[in-house]
């Protein structure tokens, strides 16, 4: 397995857990964030646009240093050579702000289970820099077994089909993710970004023919009931997926064109 080969993810190696720990509860509190809304900031330090007053303060700050979503973000970065995008498990639009700033004329589809989550998306939506860009946004779940599946909101910014013994629960019309490609009618290579809480194995082992144009994955696994982080990567080996590198729990998989 590749570790991530970054300069900035070696130098931090070098810093033990509990300083990078101990440093981000400092950087990362309200009083930061209040004052990045403060001061207007239109971009996280990681170059992404993002409108910080769209969430709390100390979310503010998270997403501003860039600790946020970081594995997936400087993924992104790094490696995203399509100019079509599906992104599942949205969340608040960080990904999809930093997307609009470093990609133009791509088309991507953002979906999204949090109903919270989703609303901030589509308010930062009508700022983000368009690049002629083309943004499409579902508010569904991806789900395999029923058009309509019982949701989980577990914090104001996460959710998942997983009871977690959370005290807020919805019905929400599920999608899948052959689905989403005929909707839009993608017929081309494209690049599939997914933290979906576990629902990626539904893909892996039940959707495997959308993933046919599919030839860049960048996903957050956890283990779940039915399949293990190695089960899941070992049916995406078996799809003609390798995997490049990783941070943590989070992947980044390629799959050769020829």
């Amino acid at each position: 397995m590749t570790k991530t080969k970054s300069f900035e993810r070696k130098f931090k190696a070098f810093f033990p857990r509990k300083v990078k720990f101990a440093l981000a509860r400092i950087i990362c509190n309200k009083y930061i964030g209040k004052l990045i809304k403060f001061l207007n900031f239109k971009k996280t330090i990681l170059g992404g646009y993002f409108n910080f007053r769209l969430v709390s303060d100390i979310q503010a700050a998270k997403i501003f240093f860039g600790i946020w979503e970081s594995a997936e973000i400087r993924f992104c970065k790094r490696f995203i050579n399509n100019n079509t995008i599906i992104e599942l498990g949205s969340s608040v639009g960080v990904t999809l702000g930093l997307l609009s700033k470093f990609n133009s004329d791509c088309e991507v589809v953002c979906v999204e289970a949090n109903p919270l989550n989703y609303e901030i998306l589509l308010k930062l939506s009508k700022e983000i820099p368009k690049n002629n860009n083309r943004y499409h946004f579902h508010n569904n779940a991806i789900y395999y077994k029923s058009d309509q599946v019982e949701f989980y909101i577990t914090s104001t910014t996460g959710s998942s089909i997983f009871n977690n013994n959370s005290s807020k629960k919805i019905s929400l019309r599920a999608i899948t993710l052959s689905e989403i490609i005929n909707i839009h009618c993608i017929n081309k290579p494209y690049t599939l970004i997914t933290d979906i809480e576990g629902s990626e194995a539904d893909i892996f082992f039940n959707d495997s023919l959308a993933l046919e144009l599919c030839f860049q994955i960048i996903c957050e696994l956890e283990d779940i009931p039915n399949f293990s982080i190695e089960q899941q990567l070992n049916r995406l080996n078996q799809l003609g997926f390798k995997v490049i590198e990783k941070y943590g729990n989070v992947f980044y998989l390629e799959k050769s064109k020829t």
